[in-house]
């Protein structure tokens, strides 16, 4: 069997969508009005109340400030504040653009039981408000196992990419959208379901698999979904990856592993998703951006590459070193663990956690880092 692998290196790609909604006007689409065909209430649940009170031993803990949050600590590690005022998105904030009216749909995987409440914490740490979260799952919802070690991974993905879309849009709504699975099937549907009963105005998709892994048919069937999806004015962005250009390449949908080689990640290589790539990011002492350069070290490496699937785009027609087919990714920003960012997530006992997300380093490429 060929694993989906969730793309966690790139934990603050997310602002690169969320970035999209400080500028409703380029919108077309609104996420809030579904077909009359669906009775969506019964697939979703609101942030109205929150699944675990506020443990007062949890606040004392992130009171405690992080080691990464310092400046001279490795890793290093930057609150929603510092990666504001880096990348200049602030002065937008401070103009009113903050994603109102606009929406952010999450697809992700299994579940984490805890979010509502591990998001409340991370926006009462931060100063941030507390956001109108839906959560969707229509194919039904995967029972949570924490000591299932690929739940448990994909969980703290969830609040990374919900956490962090919030912080860098604050108001725009977000739909997290849950497939029971990590099968291709199952994220096909749920991706099919966003799409269809326009659920987002930019879609996250943080996860990605080799594209000699699924078959032409599969990428064609998805494509079209894609093109759905531009018909409607929906942004869609995926993880470029974070192990390099090396990948497996395999015979076919199913198949074994005939070489290891360059190759790059779907869906992010599909020339109607934004490909999202990885840097490592460095500010001074008083917080002012100072340098990045691309990810690669021990924690992982940005995706790149070229496609094996998918002909070169016409917008990438004229750029020096182009190949004769997609190039991959399209943007990066700040994915390096080691220039990180914190997430609240719950412990064993439901006590929420101010913790650094660091990503892990594969065995082999179809080891234990984010493989499912």
């Amino acid at each position: 069997m060929i694993h989906l692998r969730l793309s966690l290196g790139f934990v603050l790609f997310n602002f690169l969508f969320a970035l999209i909604l400080l500028f409703p006007e380029t919108q077309s689409v609104s996420a809030s009005t579904y077909p009359a065909s669906i009775d969506l209430k019964t697939l979703a649940t609101h942030a109205a109340t929150h699944d675990i009170p506020l443990n007062q031993d949890a606040v004392h803990v992130y009171q405690k400030q992080l080691a990464c949050l310092t400046n001279i600590s490795s890793p290093r590690c930057y609150t929603p504040q510092q990666i504001r005022h880096a990348y200049h998105i602030q002065p937008l904030l401070n103009r009113g653009v903050t994603g109102r009216g606009q929406t952010i749909a999450i697809i992700d995987f299994f579940q984490s039981p805890t979010i509502r409440n591990d998001l409340h914490v991370f926006d009462q740490l931060f100063g941030l408000p507390d956001p109108h979260l839906t959560i969707f799952t229509p194919l039904g919802l995967t029972p949570f196992v924490r000591k299932n070690t690929s739940q448990l991974i994909a969980a703290e993905e969830i609040n990374l990419d919900v956490e962090w879309a919030h912080a860098i849009a604050p108001e725009a709504a977000i739909n997290l959208i849950l497939s029971k699975s990590e099968g291709y099937n199952d994220l096909y549907a749920t991706t099919r379901f966003v799409i269809q009963h326009n659920l987002g105005d930019v879609i996250s998709q943080s996860f990605g698999f080799p594209e000699t892994a699924v078959s032409s048919s599969f990428l064609q069937k998805e494509h079209a979904l894609f093109e759905l999806a531009r018909a409607k004015g929906i942004s869609v962005f995926a993880s470029a990856g974070d192990r390099g250009t090396l990948e497996p390449v395999y015979s076919g949908e199913g198949k074994k592993i005939i070489a290891l080689g360059p190759g790059v990640e779907y869906p992010a290589s599909d020339p109607l998703v934004t490909g999202v790539g990885g840097t490592s990011l460095s500010l001074l002492p008083s917080d002012m951006y100072q340098q990045e350069v691309v990810w690669s070290n021990t924690h992982g490496s940005t995706g790149g590459g070229f496609s094996r699937r998918f002909l070169r785009p016409s917008y990438q027609d004229g750029f020096v070193g182009a190949s004769r087919t997609r190039g991959v990714p399209d943007v990066a920003y700040v994915g390096d663990p080691n220039t990180g960012v914190p997430i609240v997530f719950s412990n064993a006992v439901g006590q929420p956690m101010l913790i650094l997300w660091e990503a892990q380093v594969p065995e082999h490429p179809n080891g234990p880092r984010w493989e499912h």
